[in-house]
Order: structure tokens, then C-alpha cells, then sequence
């Protein structure tokens, strides 16, 4: 006869393997928290035009979002709670750290690899443990640290910055850098739905910055 342990467990690892590999059509989202100058507003569900299930095939081959299943981004209530974000709002700021003479290119690396998705994808040229300043009037605002793939992430408000970056081997790397303020909603949505930003504005709130750090050896 099995034991019972021995079937839960079994039914916990088919259920992670489900969602390991199937096709993510959603990320599930972190709510952010609001800043001085910012504004709560309920609107309907850009998703499912307020009816809250799925609408057609707009899911097609993720078999856990069935037409006429709740909608993943307001769980079926047909509204969903934005921020309207105030001047001081942070942006997103997402970029890398590489040796300069790893790339003939000046634009190299490309935004892509910059950017991937997952953290462990190597970028050549990378350098790890590189410290990334965002100076204003003379003030250190923060201060991040590249990860080992040379990767860094900043929350950073709206504002004109000299950027500077230091790491061992390198020269001292400092750069003029400006943040504009977000002048679209941001959706409070259960999940975000992976879809093409609509204008700038709307690139900019879901995805942030760019910020490439060249440093000469």
C-alpha cells in the first residue's frame, strides 16, 4: 500500500512541475507602494473590458487560463485599482556594467542581453560587485552593486543625476543621466500581462530605464 506522505509529496511536485513547464503567459505582480503626490483611482479592467472572465483565445496554449475563466488581472471583478503617479513617483532604472574593451561596438551589450529575464544569463564582459552612485546636487540619492552577471536594478525619483560607478581594475566611470517622470497609470493588476506598451509613456512605467555603465580598464 502507498503511503499517504509519499502520494502528498508526489502531488506537490506534479503540481511545480505544472508551472515550471508550461508557457507563463502571466507574472504575478508585487503591489508597489504609493509616493508623496500620488493617487488611487478604481477603473475598469483594461484586461476584460469589466465583465471579469477571459475573453475568445486570449490565452491560447496556457492551459490554466480557459475562455470564460476568471480574468488572471482582475481575478474576476472587473476593476482594478491604478496609481496615478505623482512627480516624485521612482522609475525603474535597470542596466549593466562591462569592460568597454570586451566590445568593438559602442552599443554593445544589446538591450536584450542587458535586460534578460533571468539574472544568471551572462553578459560578456561583465563586472560583478562594481558600485553604481545617483548623485543630486552634490548628495548621494543610493547607491546599488552590480550582481555577478554585472546587472544592477534602482528605484530612482524623478531628476537630473551624475551617475558614477567604481570597481576594482577599472577607472572611475561618471556620466550626466536624466529621469523623467511617469506620466501613465500604473495598473495594480493580480498579474501582469505581457502585452506592447501603447506609447512611451506606457514603456516607461512598465518597463523602466536603460542604463548601460562602459568602464575602461
Amino acid at each position: 500500500m502507498n503511503n499517504p506522505k509519499s502520494l502528498i509529496a508526489l502531488a506537490v511536485m506534479a503540481f511545480l512541475l505544472l508551472f515550471i513547464v508550461t508557457p507563463l503567459t502571466i507574472h504575478f505582480m508585487k503591489k508597489p507602494s504609493l509616493s508623496p503626490g500620488d493617487r488611487l483611482e478604481t477603473r475598469t479592467c483594461r484586461e476584460c473590458g469589466g465583465g471579469g472572465k477571459i475573453r475568445g483565445d486570449a490565452y491560447e496554449g496556457d492551459p490554466r487560463l480557459r475562455p470564460g475563466g476568471p480574468c488572471p488581472a482582475c481575478k474576476g471583478k472587473g476593476k482594478v485599482q491604478v496609481i496615478i503617479p505623482g512627480p516624485k513617483h521612482p522609475v525603474a532604472v535597470k542596466g549593466v556594467v562591462f569592460d568597454k574593451g570586451a566590445y568593438p561596438q559602442e552599443d554593445a551589450p544589446g538591450a536584450q542581453l542587458m535586460l534578460e529575464r533571468d539574472p544568471r544569463k551572462p553578459v560578456p564582459g561583465a563586472i560583478g560587485q562594481a558600485k553604481i552612485a545617483f548623485i543630486s546636487q552634490g548628495r548621494k540619492l543610493l547607491e546599488v552593486t552590480s550582481n555577478a552577471t554585472g546587472r544592477f536594478k534602482a528605484l530612482v525619483p524623478p531628476g537630473t543625476y551624475k551617475v558614477t560607478a567604481t570597481a576594482g581594475g577599472f577607472q572611475p566611470y561618471e556620466e550626466a543621466f536624466s529621469v523623467p517622470p511617469l506620466t501613465e497609470p500604473i495598473w495594480l493588476e493580480e498579474a501582469r500581462i505581457v502585452r506592447e506598451p501603447e506609447s512611451m509613456g506606457e514603456e516607461l512605467t512598465t518597463f523602466g530605464l536603460e542604463l548601460r555603465i562602459r568602464m575602461n580598464r
